[in-house]
């Protein structure tokens, strides 16, 4: 199973970056999620200030972000025969303009199509995709290490040296490489929001590919992460951008609120499915309008 940039434990989190205590965080004042007028007051409340040292020691073990294999194998089950690599856009957009946290998490959204896309047999299409990604780690310094691994995966692509079958298992360790990278050589924050991009980008893929079809356990399974999503608005509040009223990452942090309410819903409706590919695909255009 690919572990791309898997969610720590938090108390892990501040473990992988050092004996150095994790700085203080800044206090964030809340608005709360916008949800339909029949959701309870206190529904996924948030708290009025934010302190990411506590939840950094909180610790949540069942938090953990799911891998693009998750929601390949959930795609594969429940989309048979969908072309996937169709559902990403071709092309890439220049980051210049994105602050730190809207550029981690298109860094995210290109890394997962990278490997939810391994399989399509584009391999054109697959050295675009790993370009663009490297072009996002490159923006967050993810380290000379880690770039010379994807160039030297891209030259075997092209070059024909791994075989179709191989692509997968590669990109396996490539992305372990990649999650390496981004806890050693960027902060807590970056790391943690360049998996909130890859979790927004397999969720708005599954949700596309579902269309009207059968929700299944495994597929609703996916959708379910509330706490999760929360964890990632805590981190997206907290940067500096966000304090400073960045247009379009408030409406990643509003749109990030009404999508933790669909997620805490105890049964997802089509209509509901139809709303997270709604939220999904905003929160992914935001950070790709231009300022």
């Amino acid at each position: 199973m690919r572990h791309l940039l898997p969610l720590l434990p938090l108390s892990l989190l501040l473990a992988c970056s050092g004996p150095a205590p994790a700085p203080e965080a800044p206090e964030v004042e809340e608005s709360p999620a916008a949800a339909p007028a029949s959701a309870s007051a206190d529904a996924q409340a948030v708290p009025q200030k934010i302190d990411l040292e506590a939840v950094a020691n909180e610790g949540r073990t069942a938090m953990f972000v799911p891998a693009p294999s998750e929601f390949e194998a959930v795609l594969a089950a429940n989309a048979a025969g969908l072309d996937l690599k169709s559902l990403v856009p071709s092309g890439t957009r220049s980051l210049a303009g994105l602050s730190k946290p809207l550029l981690a998490l298109e860094t995210g959204t290109r890394i997962t199509a990278v490997l939810l896309t391994a399989d399509a047999g584009d391999r054109p299409g697959l050295v675009a995709r790993l370009g663009a990604a490297r072009e996002g780690l490159v923006a967050l310094a993810a380290g000379d290490a880690v770039l010379q691994e994807i160039d030297a995966f891209t030259a075997d692509v092209q070059g024909g040296t791994l075989e179709s079958r191989e692509l997968t298992p590669a990109l396996d360790v490539l992305s372990e490489r990649i999650h390496d990278a981004l806890h050693e050589n960027t902060d807590r924050n970056t790391a943690t929001l360049v998996q909130a991009g890859g979790w927004v980008q397999g969720a708005h893929l599954l949700a596309r590919a579902l269309g009207r079809g059968e929700l299944t356990p495994d597929a609703a399974a996916l959708f379910h992460q509330a706490s999760l999503v929360h964890h990632f608005e805590l981190f997206l509040k907290a940067s500096d951008p966000a304090r400073a009223g960045d247009p379009r990452l408030n409406t990643v942090i509003e749109r990030m609120g009404e999508l933790r309410w669909l997620a805490g819903q105890e049964a997802l409706t089509q209509e509901q499915v139809r709303d997270i590919q709604r939220l999904t695909g905003e929160i992914i255009a935001a950070f790709r309008q231009a300022p």
